[in-house]
């Protein structure tokens, strides 16, 4: 890192720590979420994590690590919103968060997004990465992003009417923990499949 750059750093750190103090003097909740940000940002960029990488690595090059780092990160995640999400329902509380039902919508964004960020070469926040770092044309994939999600949100009252038929909320069919065991025993089941991938590609090379 030249000289310039590690100005630059310095500045910016020192502009964000302002900026933080700034926000908990105005609402405590608003500046724990912008240092969040700034910590979840910096992981993200030291380990090179990326949703896309992770699909497309073990797809075209049968490399396994970032999607087993992907399992991880559900596993640690899913007893987490488990948690916070029962609880409300145990205080006759309102579920916190923007919780959808599984539908054919889901599948339909899936799919779509998943072809967009193997297109792209990274996710949505591989893309701020990548312009972090100074990877220029990633511009046009941060503009395609805000265009799909103007595009999205202007017709989305079609998509819902049209994809949202036979939704399934898993604690409703399974139970709480019913539908957390499920989850888990995918993520375990995957986690297996990629062993047997890994034992494979060992030993053909």
């Amino acid at each position: 890192m030249s000289g310039k750059q590690h100005l630059c750093f310095c500045l910016l750190l020192i502009g964000a720590l302002i900026l933080s103090i700034t926000l908990f003097s105005r609402e405590q909740l608003l500046g724990f979420s912008w240092l969040c940000g700034i910590f979840m940002g910096y992981v993200l960029q030291r380990s090179n994590f990326c949703f896309a990488s992770a699909f497309r690595d073990l797809f075209l090059f049968q490399d396994t690590q970032m999607f087993k780092a992907l399992l991880l990160l559900l596993a640690l995640a899913l007893p987490g919103f488990w948690l916070v999400q029962y609880r409300t329902v145990l205080l006759f509380e309102e579920i916190p968060g923007k919780i959808y039902p599984l539908t054919l919508g889901t599948a339909a964004g899936g799919l779509f997004f998943g072809l967009g960020m193997v297109l792209a070469g990274a996710c949505a926040c591989g893309t701020l990465i990548r312009l972090g770092e100074g990877f220029n044309h990633f511009c046009l994939v941060l503009a395609g992003l805000i265009a799909g999600s103007v595009a999205g949100s202007w017709h989305y009252g079609w998509w819902q009417r049209f994809l949202h038929q036979g939704a399934v909320f898993l604690p409703h069919n399974l139970g709480w923990g019913g539908a957390l065991l499920l989850q888990l025993s995918v993520l375990l089941l995957l986690y297996s499949g990629l062993k047997i991938i890994e034992q494979k590609y060992t030993k053909k090379a």
